[in-house]
This record gives structure tokens, C-alpha cells and sequence, in this order.
């Protein structure tokens, strides 16, 4: 079992240390929560992580629905928060590590504040989730890029999704295949073939039918394979690996 750490930091300075070190070593994703202002001074630290493959998802606020739209960001996909007196920074990285601040620990003008740091994968999966759940879903998309050049093969099962979802919505056939374990046995098992369905509620329209839904459906001979993540409950499939290219 991995070491579980949790460390208190009461000051601006040591917060944007923690936040440039926990983007540094992101591997995966980041779900990160933060006014624009707070964006724009990690712009650098954002886009080293994007050019490491890394899926970077931003809920901005501090700033109206318009300027903020009107700004391209060092992102995958981004979406705004209005109500700014319930606005928090929060960070998520590889689902294991992040920070909770006070909002107003990382306000400019130096007002004091606590944050946590933590290295826990309970926290991480329950933040990550409150954010795309309580947060993410009650926000307009206001930034999106475009999906990545085809084959691409993803370890994260977020970022498949939401690559499979751009393409589903612009209306490009596209096929899957992935590498995992069966839900129910646990089995290593693959399957190949043309992705017919996407349910999400990362990427604009959300189309999942539940909230915690991020599914593939792959049309396998005869039958309809349902892919879900490494914690997938419902699905056929717990993906480990998937590919998106063009279909045959």
C-alpha cells in the first residue's frame, strides 16, 4: 500500500511551491480549480505538463463568463465558475495527490489562509470526483482543443474518453482498441473494433446516464463491449490501455 502523507502549509508562497511541484510530477491528469489570475502564473508550469502528454482539466473562476471565455489556456478542456463566493483552489494530480485551500490563501495581495498537501488515493479519487460531479457539471465549456491525431494510444482512460468524445461530436468514425481485465472475473482480456457509443460528462454535450459515468462502447463481432476505467463497476471491460485509430 502506498504511504499516505498529508502536510499543512499556511502561507502564498509555499502553496505556489506545492502546486508548481505537484504539477511537475504529473503523470496522467490534472483537475485543477483556481481563478484565472492563478492560472495565468502557473501558464508556464500547465503547459510543461501538456507537452508531457498530460491530461490537464481546468475549472476557472475570479473573473465574468465572457472575459474568461475570450482567452485561449494551457489546457485540455476548461470550464468556468460563476458564483465566486464559493470558489475554491483545489488541485488533483494521477489521482493520488493534491491540495484543498482556503480561497483565499492564494489571493495576490497576501491574505493568509491554510492549505493541505496530501499524497492519498482516497482523497484524490474523492476530490477528483466532487470536482467533475458537484462542480464540473454545473459549468459552461468555455475552452476546448481539438482531439489528438489518430492512432493515439492512451494509458489514461480519462483522456480516451474524452478524445473518443470530440471525435463521436464531430462526427469522425473512429475505432478502439483496448487492453484490460473483465469486470466480474478479472480476467486480461482485449477487444478491437469501431467505437459506436461514448457516455461522458467531461467534454460538452454530457451524454452519461448516470454521474459517475465515463464509458466506450466498442461493436465487437456480433456484440456491443461496454469499457470503463480501472475502478469501472457496471461495464464489461476495465481498461488498461486504449488505442483510437481509424477504423479498417
Amino acid at each position: 500500500m502506498a504511504e499516505e502523507r498529508y502536510r499543512n502549509v499556511h502561507d502564498r508562497e509555499a502553496a505556489i511551491e506545492a502546486l508548481r511541484d505537484l504539477l511537475a510530477g504529473a503523470e496522467e491528469v490534472v483537475a485543477f480549480s483556481a481563478p484565472v489570475a492563478l492560472v495565468d502564473e502557473l501558464a508556464a508550469d500547465l503547459e510543461a505538463a501538456l507537452d508531457r502528454g498530460v491530461l490537464v482539466l481546468l475549472l476557472v473562476g475570479g473573473e465574468p463568463l465572457e472575459s474568461a471565455r475570450g482567452r485561449s489556456y494551457p489546457a485540455t478542456l476548461v470550464r468556468h465558475w460563476e458564483p465566486a463566493a464559493n470558489y475554491v483552489t483545489s488541485i488533483v494530480v494521477d489521482y493520488h495527490s493534491g491540495m484543498l485551500t482556503e480561497a483565499q490563501l492564494h489571493d495576490s495581495e497576501g491574505r493568509s489562509g491554510r492549505a493541505l498537501v496530501y499524497h492519498d488515493r482516497f482523497l484524490g479519487d474523492l476530490q477528483l470526483n466532487t470536482l467533475t460531479i458537484a462542480w464540473w457539471q454545473r459549468s459552461p465549456e468555455i475552452f476546448a482543443t481539438k482531439p489528438t491525431p489518430l492512432p493515439v494510444t492512451h494509458e489514461s482512460f480519462f483522456y480516451a474518453v474524452i478524445d473518443a468524445a470530440k471525435y463521436l461530436r464531430d462526427d469522425h468514425d473512429v475505432a478502439a482498441r483496448v487492453e484490460g481485465v473483465t469486470t466480474a472475473e478479472g480476467e486480461p482480456t482485449s477487444v478491437d473494433g469501431q467505437l459506436v457509443n461514448v457516455r461522458q460528462n467531461l467534454v460538452s454535450p454530457s451524454t452519461s446516464s448516470f454521474p459517475l459515468e465515463q464509458s466506450l462502447f466498442v461493436a465487437a463481432g456480433d456484440r456491443i463491449v461496454s469499457v470503463g476505467g480501472p475502478s469501472a463497476q457496471v461495464e464489461d471491460l476495465r481498461a488498461e490501455r486504449v488505442e483510437l485509430h481509424e477504423p479498417d
